[in-house]
């Protein structure tokens, strides 16, 4: 932890094996979240060496972490597509997002894939939550008080997910045709005239 004034340092929260991804001050100032390589939450009391709260968000690295400005919640987002809402006291999990993944699409030839979060931010109410990943999307999720899951999608970036499937879709079709070209060709017997593949 840092002085932010003098740029002076103050004292180690905490010294872990793993790598840490992600790190976030709770808005008191006297608890930091991080986001660890083995998927797992961990928060810690700035005077404590001890975690107060320890999650697993998934099996996934997590590199996105970050605290409601009312200092009720804590949000994380996994590589696994995930977005989780934890409350910041006790740790037990208030909504669970499948926010990245994009489905199978049979027709279009896109098989099911997660894509990271990459970030996340919390408006100044706590009560409305931005994402970014690496499908190249920005979405706007609502809390919605009282409500199953706590969270509702309002906007996506739709254009930029478009334009995503689309040149994956255009590589795998890059592939297949790379693929059959490559494919050994029948050999015609000696003393005999190789098939006409095109036009003769």
């Amino acid at each position: 932890m840092w002085d932010a004034q003098e740029g002076l340092f103050l004292r180690e929260v905490c010294a872990r094996d793993e790598q840490l991804l992600g790190v976030c001050m709770a808005p008191n100032g006297l608890r930091v979240a991080i986001a660890c390589d083995d998927g797992v939450l961990r928060a810690y009391d700035i005077d404590r060496t001890d975690a107060v709260i320890t999650q697993r968000h998934s099996f996934s690295p997590f590199r996105a972490v970050v605290y409601a400005p009312d200092g009720e919640s804590i949000a994380t987002g996994s590589d696994d597509g995930t977005i989780k809402v934890w409350d910041a006291a006790g740790g037990d999990m208030k909504a669970h997002l499948h926010a990245h993944i994009r489905q199978a699409d049979a027709q279009r030839g896109l098989p099911k894939k997660p894509f990271p979060v990459t970030g996340l931010c919390y408006d100044a109410t706590s009560t409305k939550l931005v994402s970014c990943s690496a499908d190249g999307t920005i979405k706007y999720w609502l809390r919605l008080r009282g409500q199953e899951g706590g969270l509702m999608a309002l906007v996506a970036g739709v254009e930029e997910q478009e334009e995503a499937d689309a040149l994956e879709k255009r590589e795998i079709k890059r592939k297949r045709l790379t693929a059959q070209l490559s494919a050994p060709r029948p050999v015609a017997p000696p003393g005999t005239l190789a098939p006409c593949v095109r036009g003769c």
